[in-house]
């Protein structure tokens, strides 16, 4: 029997065993089949190849015959495995992992203790065989259930845009694109169909592993990739035998793994039509702050380029404010950089808060989102106060002052503003960025209710030296915000990097939190390239050249 024949027919159980006795070649041959042909040719995003509609009704046309073939091919294998199962109940078989699709996978719960790799006996059984077509049924039913996933937020994304456009024309225009709207939206009715057909298909394989991650010892060699299968159904299929190993080995998996499912086991959590098994179960649920931190860290990663993780990651941030609020979780665990990074995350979500603003539901949700953000961003701080001695100095200081400029925020938010000017305040480059970014007239009326009069005056000398820093040397001015620099590093100006350029190291690792790029060459550029440059023997001599002239300019302004 040929490969075409499992892909495109029906095939008895008995021709299938037949055809693995005497066609040793028969598995790698799927295995290539599926990598080669059903995963290219199943991707939802072709976007680059279309150039008009009917190419775009070609590449559908593709996709669905591949899919087909895929599921074909997914229904006469385990029609095998499922006998295999039957007949050995406790006979459990692994993934191949030298397939290449699970070599470099990690074990969901590592084998190790102490940090040293512990003996375990591996508790599976030795069935070559078998454990190569599992491989192939779990790698079919992760990518068919990922291109339906896909597909299925790409449909979303279409209607939401046409919906947007039907407000925006005329009546006859919106006419033909409420039509086009009917086609899209019939589309993802069929589409969430078969979705759920395939997610019953699948549900046998589920139950199969679900019966692993009840045990930890098959957890310390299942990879963790396998977890896959279950995040591409997510959206229809939330069992609670997942979420009970969710919640009882969420410290183990990946934060790539984790954060995608955390906003699911929280919005079940505040769920009140759940079933009462599923309500039980979550009722063993534990914050762990330290986990939600990198899980936002892991998703603002990913919003870079899927701007749609924005909705999740307000979503978890909102949680870690309200349990903030509750109690004083530990974060120690994290090392600085990790509450750096988060810190930076919440300060780009008030920003990105006023792009969005007008597509809230309301003002409240506004001001309650912002209010969460300002929460984490005070605890962090509290917790740890060396987050400071980094560019947080110069992004803070910019968004606290944005922040007080607001009336419906400076009720609200008072007293936590105030905590957060006190915090932040401590560190005397955070009073000169203040200083150098407020005009000296600008000062009384906005800060004298959020800082004390100590700190007040401290800023209010500072504001008057560089004000009368005059026509300063190009050498001391950040090119970038056109301020005098407070913190002075070099960048280079040049693919070479042999020209450089002098600017604020604070403000130019500020813009480059935003915007990974070198701002005059364009090429990347991260902080930590920024700051492995400046760490070069003959940078650092011309730094304390800046630095000398820049602290001429400052005695020159104080007399």
């Amino acid at each position: 029997m040929s490969i075409e024949n499992l892909y495109k027919n029906s095939v008895s159980l008995q021709e299938i065993e037949n055809s693995l006795r005497t066609n040793k070649n028969l598995l790698p041959e799927i295995i290539n089949y599926v990598s080669k042909s059903i995963i290219p040719y199943t991707v939802t995003d072709y976007s680059e190849h279309i150039q008009n509609m009917d190419d775009e009704n070609q590449f559908d046309e593709m996709r669905h015959l591949f899919i087909g073939e895929g599921i074909q091919l997914f229904q006469n294998l385990w029609t095998v495995f499922q006998v295999y199962i039957q007949k050995n109940p406790q006979k459990f078989v692994n993934l191949d992992i030298s397939i290449s699709w699970y070599e470099s996978a990690d074990p969901i719960v590592p084998r190790c203790k102490d940090n040293k790799l512990e003996y375990i006996p591996n508790p599976f059984a030795n069935k070559p065989l078998f454990s190569t077509m599992l491989s192939i049924l779990t790698k079919l039913a992760e990518h068919i259930g990922s291109v339906y996933s896909n597909n299925l937020s790409l449909l979303d994304r279409r209607i939401e845009y046409i919906e947007r456009l039907i407000k925006e024309k005329d009546a006859m225009t919106a006419l033909v694109y409420q039509n086009i709207l009917e086609k899209v939206k019939k589309n993802r009715e069929h589409e969430i169909k078969q979705y759920q057909d395939f997610v019953a298909l699948c549900a046998p394989l589920r139950d199969y592993y679900y019966a692993l991650l009840g045990q930890t010892a098959y957890c310390h060699y299942l990879p963790a990739s396998v977890l896959d299968i279950f995040l591409v159904f997510q959206d229809i299929a939330m069992d609670d035998a997942f979420l009970i190993f969710f919640l009882r080995f969420d410290d183990f998996l990946s934060s790539e793994f984790r954060s995608k499912y955390l906003p699911k086991v929280i919005t079940l959590l505040s769920n009140k039509d759940a079933n009462y098994s599923t309500k039980s179960i979550l009722k063993t649920f534990q914050p762990k702050m330290d986990l939600f931190i990198m899980d936002i860290i892991t998703l603002y990663k990913k919003y870079l380029k899927d701007p749609s993780l924005l909705q999740d990651i307000f979503f978890i941030v909102s949680v870690c404010a309200r349990c903030f609020k509750k109690n004083r979780y530990q974060i120690h665990s994290l090392c600085t950089q990790q509450h750096i990074n988060f810190v930076s995350i919440c300060v780009t979500l008030i920003s990105k808060l006023d792009e969005i603003k007008k597509d809230l539901p309301d003002e409240n949700t506004y001001s309650l989102l912002v209010g969460d953000a300002i929460q984490c961003i005070l605890e962090v701080i509290q917790e740890n106060k060396n987050v400071l001695d980094s560019y947080l100095e110069y992004q803070l200081t910019n968004c606290i002052i944005e922040l007080v400029k607001k009336e419906e925020l400076v009720q609200k938010y008072s007293s936590i503003l105030v905590q957060l000017f006190d915090s932040v305040l401590e560190t005397k480059l955070s009073v000169i960025y203040m200083a150098n970014t407020l005009s000296d007239t600008g000062l009384d009326g906005l800060l004298t209710s959020f800082i004390t009069p100590c700190k007040l005056q401290k800023v209010k000398q500072w504001s008057i030296i560089y004000k009368n820093i005059q026509d300063p040397d190009d050498s001391i001015v950040d090119p970038l915000t056109s301020c005098v620099v407070v913190k002075p590093c070099f960048i280079p100006i040049d693919t070479q990097g042999t020209m450089t350029q002098v600017c604020d190291l604070y403000m130019l690792c500020t813009y480059l939190w935003s915007k990974p790029e070198n701002p005059f060459t364009r090429q990347p550029l991260s902080i930590e390239d920024v700051l492995e440059f400046n760490q070069k023997d003959d940078i650092i001599e011309a730094n304390k050249n800046v630095v000398k002239e820049l602290k001429k300019a400052i005695e020159k302004a104080k007399l």
